[in-house]
């Protein structure tokens, strides 16, 4: 596959993530009916922030995490569109073999970096890890590595080690591996023990204190990606929740918060200098003669600033 097709392919499927500060992507797995990446990128968060050009600004629930193997498993809204990609049928693939890491960044465009395989390695931790060659790390970042088909060999991540970037991907057999063992519980807030590796459930208190097979203590994080704001922003929030406002997928910076109903999105700022919140919007479905619209413009002026001593004429509204 070419670039274009592999971005082409990849387009639906693989998303950027928002958790909190933490910016990084991953893809959403037809076999599982979950998206995937990494349990480093959600960290503390119970849900993150995906954004598609297919379904805007949405939030997933982190329902899997597993800090060993550093898989974690999102569950989508329902009634989202969502096609995603299939794995590779081959658990580990052969050396040379064709591989392209494909990441999306907040820009929504998917990023391809083509190399090939280079070998499998071993963690100290005992995982096993697929080496690739000709890839840029740490530019390719989390997100899917495909075969030449288009299928997912693995999902992709970068650390730094002693200030070098080590780029590698988690092979499909530990993804299938996690699946199989979550599975039976899906929908349900699961965390994957460090030291027996048994699943530990949040719906059963005690063991989300202590793992009931080796009595390892874990946590499973119920904290959001956006702490509550105070002052001026927290009273919109508030504002904008009793409204039926998503908090998590509205909030663009501390001070500004992005909302889309019907398609029509409108910006609001928090100015502290000025004191004073300002909205935007865009202007929908106006009349493409300019002399038809000039009433639409006088009546905009005179609401915001008053049109004084400043000439308004049709011809120059363009």
């Amino acid at each position: 596959m070419t670039k274009q097709e592999i971005i082409e392919h990849c387009r639906p499927s693989v998303l950027p993530v928002a958790a909190g500060n933490l910016l990084g992507s991953g893809f959403y797995c037809s076999d599982f009916g979950l998206f995937v990446t990494t349990a480093r990128l959600v960290e503390e968060a119970s849900a993150v922030v995906l954004t598609s050009e297919h379904f805007g600004r949405v939030s997933a629930r982190v329902v899997y995490r597993d800090p060993v193997t550093d898989i974690a498993f999102l569950i989508l809204p329902p009634a989202l569109p969502s096609p995603g990609l299939a794995l590779s049928g081959e658990d580990m693939p052969h050396k040379g073999a064709p591989a392209s890491a494909v990441t999306c960044m907040m820009s929504g465009w998917p990023a391809v970096h083509q190399g090939s395989v280079d070998r499998t390695d071993t963690q100290a931790n005992g995982s096993i890890v697929i080496r690739t060659q000709g890839i840029t790390w740490p530019d390719a970042g989390n997100g899917a590595l495909l075969d030449e088909n288009g299928n997912v060999m693995g999902l992709t991540k970068c650390e730094l080690v002693e200030g070098k970037p080590n780029g590698y991907a988690i092979p499909a057999s530990t993804l299938r591996e996690a699946f199989h063992l979550y599975q039976p519980y899906m929908g349900e807030l699961a965390l994957r023990c460090p030291s027996c590796r048994a699943l530990v459930l949040v719906n059963d208190r005690q063991s989300a204190a202590v793992c009931k097979v080796c009595g390892t203590k874990t946590r499973i994080p119920v904290t959001l990606p956006h702490a509550p704001l105070t002052g001026m922003p927290g009273i919109v929030e508030k504002a904008l929740n009793r409204l039926g406002i998503d908090i998590l997928t509205s909030r663009t910076d501390i001070d500004a918060w992005s909302i889309t109903d019907s398609g029509t999105s409108t910006l609001l700022y928090w100015d502290p200098f000025r004191v004073q919140i300002f909205a935007f919007t865009h202007l929908c479905n106006l009349p493409a003669a300019p002399a038809a619209i000039e009433g639409l413009y006088r009546y905009l002026l005179e609401e915001n600033r008053g049109l004084g001593n400043s000439p308004l004429r049709s011809s120059t509204i363009w």
